[in-house]
């Protein structure tokens, strides 16, 4: 209730086997202190689309340099909260950083470079990605 008069997320889901699963409806992702993404295998949790296209996009900053691989496996909580960056990913968000969790601050507490290179990705991607992973609707 907290986060949610201070305009923030209340929630982050552990799986039956304490490893993180989601958020509130949204996938949860980390980067961690060797600069990698990580984000919690879909195994018994979210695949959100949204969530599947930023691990294909991720690649192109691993081509560049910024991020120095992918990971999807399972994640704890202490290895959450030790990650240099957090973000929420879904369809109605995009990505959002998380800056903190309980009372653990998400590396310097700051917006998120690698978040906002992911989201300024996404961003692109909807206005000009392939054809092959878009669908145009008419309103």
């Amino acid at each position: 209730m907290e986060a949610e008069e201070k305009g923030g997320f209340a929630a982050i889901w552990l799986d039956e086997d304490v490893y993180i699963a989601e958020g509130p409806n949204m996938n949860v992702a980390f980067v961690t202190k060797e600069n990698e993404l990580l984000m919690p295998s879909f195994e018994k949790k979210l695949s959100g689309y949204k969530a599947r296209r930023v691990l294909s996009l991720s690649e192109l900053l691993v081509k560049e340099g910024k991020l120095s691989g992918i990971r999807v496996e399972n994640v704890t909580m202490e290895e959450g909260k030790k990650a240099c960056e957090m973000m929420l990913i879904g369809s109605g968000i995009l990505v959002r950083p998380v800056l903190q969790w309980d009372e653990q601050i998400i590396g310097d507490g700051k917006e998120c470079p690698l978040a906002q290179a992911l989201m300024d990705l996404v961003l692109e991607d909807m206005k000009s990605g392939p054809s092959d992973v878009r669908v145009p609707v008419p309103y």
